[in-house]
């Protein structure tokens, strides 16, 4: 995680983030397959919607609002109705 915020003026900057980024996306890629795979056997049963979604939040690496937070916010505002 530090290498994707590198200092601007360190000699390999490009490298550095450009890497660090492609690994992290490797992860959660990987992550979210996984999820989703566990989601199509039958997982642990009832799933929550939020957690059904909040999967595809894993495809994008970067600064981000975050699907799941937004999908929180929303349910819990319904729910407070």
């Amino acid at each position: 995680m530090r290498h994707c915020h590198a200092p601007d003026d360190a000699e390999d900057v490009l490298a550095r983030r450009y890497h660090a980024e492609l690994v992290l996306g490797r992860l959660h890629r990987g992550l979210a397959v996984a999820e989703l795979a566990r989601l199509r056997d039958g997982g642990d049963g009832d799933v929550s919607l939020e957690r059904a979604l909040g999967v595809y939040d894993m495809f994008v690496v970067g600064p981000r609002k975050g699907i799941t937070r937004i999908l929180r916010r929303f349910w819990m505002g319904l729910l407070r109705r």
